[in-house]
């Protein structure tokens, strides 16, 4: 996020992994284990587009909270809470 003008604007960057959607669903594991869906985390054979509206909603919840859903400095820890769902209990 930025500010410019007095407005802030948030960007979504890193297309570089995105590929072209079969019907037959994707396999691999790519990206930031903080945004990952449990299917993806857990590798149950293979997953569809809806996981990228569990990705679009841990943005909505960081831009709502400020906190990461799922936060811990271990890759191995943000995947156990994922797969657990376990979501930081900040105060709002």
């Amino acid at each position: 996020m930025h500010q410019e003008n007095g407005q802030t604007h948030l960007k979504i960057i890193d297309f570089g992994i995105a590929t072209n959607f079969t019907p037959a669903g994707m396999t691999g594991k790519e990206g930031s284990s903080f945004y990952m869906a449990p299917e993806i985390v857990g590798r149950i054979d293979a997953y569809s587009e809806k996981c990228d509206l569990w990705s679009l909603g841990i943005l909505l919840y960081i831009v709502l909270t400020g906190y990461m859903p799922f936060a811990s400095i271990f890759k191995s820890n943000v995947e156990k809470l994922i797969l657990a769902g376990t979501i930081d209990q900040r105060p709002l």
